[in-house]
């Protein structure tokens, strides 16, 4: 039996349950705001450079542009009588 890495074990855990096979555990994540993770480090008193996904040992890391609350309106970077560029 070969000795798996950590990072391995987790994305064993994310393909067996997506390919409807029993894996060891069931593979956790969350999606948290960075209000959210501001708050989160200043009372439990942590580095500023924590991360949480690695302090909760979750198993997928969610990854979504300008999901904040505060979603910025689109600037227009070029417009030209071809296209419109935006920046989100």
């Amino acid at each position: 039996m070969s000795i798996l890495s950590k990072a391995e074990v987790k994305r064993e855990r994310v393909l067996k349950a997506l390919n409807h096979e029993e894996p060891d555990k069931v593979p956790i994540t969350d999606f948290f705001w960075t209000q959210f993770i501001n708050n989160w480090i200043k009372e439990k008193g942590l580095d500023k450079n924590v991360d949480i996904y690695h302090y909760y040992d979750l198993d997928l890391l969610v990854v979504n542009p300008n999901m904040d609350p505060k979603i910025k309106k689109p600037e227009i970077i070029k417009r030209d009588e071809r296209e419109i560029i935006y920046k989100s």
